[in-house]
């Protein structure tokens, strides 16, 4: 989940993944993967997001492929260093900021945005109900909304852009959900100024994290 094929330095986005693939990739059977990432998820030191490709279904979502995010920053910045030999993590992290940007803005919104806010309005002390109220939906391959919440009962869709301008593609896309879920979407991204349509809501990502 650290070192992306292109290199030590390089990021992707936040990707799908599943014991079995870490297992092939780690050379470790699939058991010990998915106990260590239990683990971690105990610990508070991973989210876990599960995937939903059916509305429908959100009480019993696909077992696999699943997004882990970090819960703190920091650890994933430390995490990536020891990955990469790297003993100046802070170095690294001022070298990459421009490039990881996208990473850590949905990780952050993810972990200390959505999370928080499930737990503050639906009470969670447990998190296996917080693994059944939060998801990401990807119906099918080049479509996919960063975040769906359930929130009493109804899914609300949040996408996380790390531009500071809402473009064309963004809007059909926020469009599109709202349209199927009845709801209107909140778009979080690194712009200035607060949008609100009949569609969506789109929020500067340190509001939103306030108001979290």
């Amino acid at each position: 989940m650290l070192e992306a094929p292109g290199g030590l330095y390089e990021a992707v986005p936040i990707k799908e993944t599943s014991a079995n693939s870490l297992a092939l990739k780690l050379g470790i059977s699939h058991n010990t993967v998915k106990q260590y990432l239990d683990y971690l998820v105990d610990a508070f030191v991973l989210l876990e997001v599960a995937k939903l490709k059916d509305f429908s279904r959100r009480r019993s979502p696909v077992k696999t492929p699943r997004k882990f995010y970090f819960w703190d920053p920091l650890m994933f910045y430390a995490f990536k260093a020891m990955s990469a030999g790297i003993r100046d993590a802070y170095t690294m992290v001022l070298n990459m900021s421009d490039r990881w940007k996208g990473v850590m803005t949905e990780m952050v919104v993810a972990s200390s945005s959505i999370a928080h806010m499930m737990f503050s309005l639906e009470m969670i002390q447990d998190l296996r109900l917080l693994k059944r109220k939060l998801f990401y939906y990807k119906p099918q391959p080049g479509r996919e909304i960063d975040f769906l919440v359930d929130i009493n009962g109804r899914l609300v869709p949040i996408e996380v852009y790390s531009g500071e301008e809402i473009d064309s593609d963004h809007v059909k896309k926020l469009v599109r959900i709202s349209e199927q879920l009845g709801t209107r979407e909140i778009l979080t991204y690194r712009g200035r100024e607060i949008r609100l349509s009949e569609d969506f809501v789109a929020i500067p990502a340190p509001l939103f994290m306030l108001l979290s």
